[in-house]
């Protein structure tokens, strides 16, 4: 499961902080985690290189990147299909 959290530094401080309290232990630290991938400037090239064309697939600034065992790493993308293309696949199944 992704979500994607927005706010300010404070807001995700204090969010961090509210799990905490209530017991949401591990969610704080994959919180946490998400924030300090957001920081690492060798994630961040990972998201980069996995940007191309707009309209067929697309990568945000704060998509998750998992480091492989071999050199390299998934980057979690946005791939776009049409209906027409749906509808192609429908038939063709």
């Amino acid at each position: 499961m992704w979500i994607q959290i927005k706010g300010t530094e404070e807001q995700l401080t204090e969010l961090i902080t509210q799990l905490k309290a209530t017991g949401l232990e591990e969610m704080s630290h994959k919180i946490e985690k998400a924030r300090a991938d957001l920081a690492d400037p060798r994630l961040q090239a990972y998201r980069d290189a996995a940007a191309v064309r707009e309209g067929d697939m697309e990568c945000d600034q704060d998509a998750a990147v998992s480091l492989g065992e071999d050199p390299g790493a998934y980057v979690m993308t946005w791939k776009w299909v049409s209906d027409d293309a749906l509808a192609e696949e429908n038939t063709t199944t």
